[in-house]
């Protein structure tokens, strides 16, 4: 019988990105020590998304739970109040989104059952993709959409180009048509820019008083729509099992540290290694022995159904 093999978004993406990369996090559960701020902040924004569409739109419960994501920990390792993700300025943003977006300004309708929805789909007999959406929710024709939360620090042309073709998103509205059995037209992408407010008494020429008056209304906010064909649903199935097939490759070929000799390092030929987490021990020339490794890198094993589930 053959193994089952759980594959997720991340998985796949670091798959494609580089061996090196995919085998150290996602085969051997090993992650490196980088800025977690982004990914701090990210989640505790998507936690008061979730939060105010299970309440309906209630700002208040929104903002709670933003505090008890974020507050104690970017206290603790967000130094300065001016940092663009201290809670102060994370606070700022995100309160001024949630008094410029009532609910019933929504085009998408989500109901709180629809919220945070994890899945696992098959994509072969073999092979089971798994994931979690932030919504599900229908416009105003009844056509389906998957809501995705999108946290940047610059919201540009290229941050729009990233997303409108994103696997990650072709890959959720496939798997969100079998959870609500119908077709998914596309998604919607509400990216929140969060980037440092401007909070000085120095006057706003913009309008016309001080900054820390005014400052709120320097957020950025941007929310637009991308479809997904059925043949793009079909393209991004045979392309994620080709990705699944080289990761269970992967797994085979590499049991252990003393393994990584057989992987390569493909990512440096596409610029991956800029923001890859494992660029400083690649640059020590991918140093195997205990005493290096384990103190450049750390145990933490990555399971695409917690993720998924929230367990």
């Amino acid at each position: 019988m053959a193994e089952v093999i759980a594959v997720d978004n991340s998985i796949l993406a670091s798959t494609q990105t580089c061996e090196t990369q995919a085998t150290l996090r996602y085969v051997l559960g090993y992650d490196a020590a980088e800025d977690r701020a982004p990914l701090m902040a990210g989640t505790a924004v998507h936690a008061a998304l979730a939060a105010w569409l299970k309440s309906r739109g209630n700002a208040t419960i929104a903002i709670q739970a933003l505090e008890k994501e974020y507050r104690t920990w970017a206290t603790e390792h967000v130094l300065g109040t001016d940092d663009r993700l201290s809670y102060a300025n994370v606070l700022r943003v995100m309160s001024y989104w949630f008094d410029v977006h009532p609910l019933s300004s929504w085009t998408v309708t989500v109901e709180p059952s629809l919220v945070e929805v994890g899945f696992a789909v098959p994509l072969a007999g073999d092979v089971v993709f798994v994931g979690r959406a932030d919504a599900v929710g229908q416009d105003a024709r009844g056509a389906w959409l998957v809501i995705e939360h999108k946290s940047s620090g610059r919201l540009d042309e290229r941050w729009r180009r990233t997303h409108r073709l994103a696997a990650q998103l072709t890959g959720y509205t496939y798997a969100m048509q079998q959870h609500v059995n119908a077709p998914v037209l596309g998604a919607l992408v509400n990216g929140i820019e969060l980037s440092r407010l401007p909070n000085s008494q120095q006057k706003c020429r913009k309008h016309g008083v001080a900054y820390h008056e005014c400052g709120a209304l320097h957020a950025r906010f941007e929310a637009f729509i991308t479809q997904r064909t059925q043949e793009q649903h079909e393209e991004w199935k045979r392309s994620a099992l080709a990705l699944a097939r080289e990761f269970l490759e992967l797994k085979e070929r590499v049991r252990s540290v003393d393994d990584l000799h057989n992987v390569r390092t493909n990512g440096q030929f596409i610029g991956a290694c800029a923001s890859c987490p494992f660029i400083e021990w690649c640059n020590l020339g991918r140093p195997t022995d205990d005493r290096t490794f384990n103190a450049m890198l750390t145990h933490a094993p990555w399971s695409p159904y917690d993720h998924a589930f929230g367990r």
